[in-house]
């Protein structure tokens, strides 16, 4: 990826897919889920639901934590106004879909241990419990999160969405082949 950019999502990635750089697991290297997915083959957006989708995981495989709506809309190589606007068409708030998406990409970067606090950028550990509470993910795991049990127990994005659906369908094979 000498060129800096996935095809699968067709843009420029500043994160993690440029394999020089970017926090890498406690072995050196990058978490095997996001290695899975970098490695997905190109396919086109087909629904709005797709694009959130994409949206959501170019934010998982960023280097740094995307805390406000404008670093998530630049680490995805849109505008602030498609990435809300995409979020408003699948009837989702854009601030519930950023935070949904920072601790997803902490169930990804560190699958043997729940440490939201080493991969957000927080003010203080009030605000942390806020926004675990506010996921649905409070009282604090005290074992892993693996990513289907992330996606089960958050309460950000409303599980029959067919946003939520189809980022459960992309991440499917990702995780049933870093399982095996």
């Amino acid at each position: 990826m000498a060129n800096n950019h996935h095809p699968w999502f067709g843009c420029r990635l500043t994160g993690p897919a440029n394999l020089a750089t970017g926090p890498l697991s406690a072995h050196g290297r990058l978490p095997s889920m996001v290695r899975a997915i970098q490695s997905v083959p190109e396919q086109p957006i087909r629904s709005q639901a797709d694009r959130w989708a994409r949206f959501v995981i170019l934010l998982c495989c960023s280097q740094h934590d995307c805390n406000t709506l404008k670093a998530w809309a630049r680490e995805a190589g849109a505008s602030y106004t498609t990435l809300r606007e995409c979020c408003y068409m699948m009837q989702l708030q854009p601030l519930a879909s950023r935070d949904f998406a920072r601790l997803l990409r902490v169930a990804l970067w560190s699958p043997t241990e729940w440490r939201p606090d080493a991969f957000l950028v927080v003010s203080d550990s009030r605000t942390l419990r806020r926004l675990e509470s506010w996921s649905g993910l409070a009282p604090r795991l005290e074992a892993p999160c693996i990513v289907t049990e992330y996606l089960d127990r958050q309460r950000l994005i409303p599980h029959g969405n067919p946003a939520l659906a189809q980022l459960r369908g992309q991440l499917r094979c990702v995780v049933e082949s870093c399982s095996t």
